[in-house]
């Protein structure tokens, strides 16, 4: 269902978050490999990572509710699954393993018994969890440019913004 924001001053904060998120799933694939970063911070970047991984999977492709902000909130009839789905599946099933293993105490956490505590996550699988995403939002802001939507060059910016960071290299690093 599509509900437009009326507020376009307000539509902008709450798209200022998807911005974020962005930003936050673009930087930090290249610290978790990092061996001069302390191992909890390394883990940290990749929890950090999933959420907001998650929280983009959402905003993408879940349904509209009264309580999160989704694409339904900037255009009508965006449907992952009918441009890409392949591409959908992949956001899918990254969506259940987030909200399994980080976003929430799921009992089907539960592991075998000679299973590692902790499996590890490099920045190579980030890195491509990451390209999905900047795939999906690239359709979603090509959705919005297709309808004349007045969100297109923020998301445009937003998008374009958080692709640089992807190719940046942090701060205090040769």
């Amino acid at each position: 269902m599509f509900r437009a924001v009326v507020d376009t001053e307000r539509a902008r904060r709450w798209g200022i978050r998807v911005g974020h998120s962005l930003n936050v799933v673009a930087e930090l694939p290249r610290y978790v490999d990092d061996p001069m970063i302390p191992l909890g911070l390394r883990v940290a970047a990749i929890d950090a990572f999933f959420i907001h991984h998650r929280l983009l999977i959402e905003f993408l492709t879940r349904k509209r509710d009264q309580r999160d902000i989704r694409s339904h909130d900037y255009v009508g009839g965006f449907d992952l699954r009918t441009i890409d789905p392949d591409l959908y599946a992949r956001l899918d099933r990254d969506w259940l393993v987030a909200s399994k293993q980080v976003a929430h105490m799921s009992v089907e956490r539960d592991a075998p018994v000679d299973a590692p505590f902790v499996e590890f996550v490099g920045a190579t699988r980030l890195r491509a969890h990451a390209s999905d995403i900047f795939d999906a939002m690239s359709a979603f802001v090509r959705y919005l440019a297709d309808k004349t939507s007045p969100y297109t060059p923020d998301f445009a910016g937003w998008l374009s913004e958080a692709n640089s960071r992807r190719q940046a290299e942090p701060s205090g690093t040769a």
